[in-house]
């Protein structure tokens, strides 16, 4: 939120001098936010076979050097144009959809993978995992709109505007290189796989434990169930749902078998 808020309390100051009239600010931060609902749109079908990760480094890099341009900065030789500020806060509100979207699901499925998750198997960690995702989610969310517009604010009284958006734009283009090299690396394509490999096989194991369940469920409402409660198809369809259920707890034992089977 940093990069999309920090700038709201001195923008329309420094638009002022480009001879923007106050009834005409708007319309300049309309540049922000309606190139992002169109990104909301576009980036889930353009980039859906690329990883959530790299979404991320591009979206902090793109973001450093949008701020660049709504300095514009003097490092790069910009010209100091209402141009060049205004395309640079357009592509700012543009590739923020490269953050915002993909973190979520992105956070599931490292915990998922983490913690051997198979939904269906322990409905109460399942449901206190999503609800600290969502709340933690939007706390960050909510202190990032709160915090950086003051922080903004400090910097811009020390620094003033191109101070600001130079320390800003630097800020954002070192978290993308920490983030590259930290989160994402050379082959981030590869594991990116191997983790969605494994999201898979925990799925399958959750549809194989709905598709027992749903079949204990129409035997027990069938009339001859209760008539034969102990019937040799009852008893086996349980059993194999408890062994299809242990099967999912104990996922890290099997993978551990396996490997030093392929070992020996």
């Amino acid at each position: 939120m940093y990069c999309v808020c920090f700038f709201g309390s001195f923008l329309s100051i420094q638009l002022a001098t480009y001879g923007v009239a106050e009834k005409d600010m708007g319309y300049c931060f309309l540049l922000a936010s309606g190139p992002y609902l169109v990104s909301c749109i576009l980036f889930p079908i353009l980039l859906k076979n690329m990883p959530r990760k790299l979404q991320a480094v591009i979206c902090f890099a793109v973001s450093g050097l949008s701020i660049g341009m709504m300095g514009p900065t003097r490092l790069f030789g910009l010209p100091d144009k209402l141009a060049v500020v205004l395309t640079g806060l357009f592509f700012l509100g543009f590739v923020q959809a490269l953050s915002f979207i993909p973190v979520l699901p992105e956070v599931v499925d490292m915990l998922t993978i983490e913690y051997k998750l198979v939904e269906g198997v322990d409905e109460e960690t399942e449901g206190l995992l999503h609800d600290t995702i969502a709340a933690l989610y939007n706390l960050w969310y909510s202190s990032g709109s709160l915090l950086s517009p003051i922080l903004g604010g400090f910097l811009y009284d020390k620094v003033g505007y191109k101070g600001t958006m130079d320390v800003s734009m630097f800020l954002i283009l070192g978290l993308a290189v920490l983030y590259f090299f930290g989160n994402c690396g050379a082959n981030v394509y590869k594991k990116t796989k191997e983790e969605m490999d494994e999201v898979k096989r925990l799925k399958a194991i959750q549809d194989k434990i709905k598709k027992n369940k749903s079949k204990d469920k129409d035997e027990e409402a069938s009339p001859l169930s209760s008539d034969v409660e102990d019937s040799p198809t009852k008893a086996a369809t349980s059993e194999q749902l408890e062994e299809t259920t242990a099967l999912a707890i104990n996922l890290e034992a099997i993978e551990t078998i396996e490997k030093n089977e392929e070992d020996k």
